[in-house]
């Protein structure tokens, strides 16, 4: 088959290539919007440092070593239950229950991920960004006050 032929076959179904992408589109469309739930979701990071003295390059990998540490310990006790009762109570909520929390931190990094999604709409006003937010700010406030200042 020559291109020209390939080229006057198409032509000649042009209604078919045309109207069969359309009707999958509409299916999918209407499948989407009627069977699949909405997934609100949001996500934040957190850089975790030390603050010290960087004289020497010992005092510099220990400092980076005493984060990552931090870092794996913030993101233990963001995922307690004693976290998620204080961001219920922020929120003048009664539980989480409805949310998904994931708490992600490598043993070599840090950074650690925190995302909250939820198939509950909520108002305008109060967005899952700001839940991902408070738990956050709930689980440093928490850590703050266990390591010694």
């Amino acid at each position: 088959m020559t291109l020209i032929e390939l080229l006057q076959l198409l032509r000649k179904h042009l209604r078919l290539v045309i109207a069969l992408p359309l009707v999958c589109a509409l299916v999918m469309g209407v499948y989407s919007y009627l069977f699949m739930p909405n997934t609100y979701t949001a996500s934040t990071s957190m850089y975790v440092l030390v603050k010290g003295d960087s004289t020497t390059k010992t005092s510099m990998s220990q400092d980076l070593s005493a984060s990552q540490m931090i870092a794996n310990d913030v993101s233990t006790l963001i995922k307690s239950d004693t976290v998620s009762k204080q961001t219920a109570e922020a929120l003048k909520m009664k539980s989480l229950r409805d949310y998904e929390i994931n708490v992600s931190s490598e043993t070599t990094s840090r950074v650690i991920s925190l995302t909250v999604a939820t198939n509950r709409a909520k108002p305008r006003w109060q967005t899952p960004t700001l839940e991902a937010a408070e738990t956050l700010c709930a689980a440093r406030s928490a850590s703050s006050r266990l390591s010694p200042s």
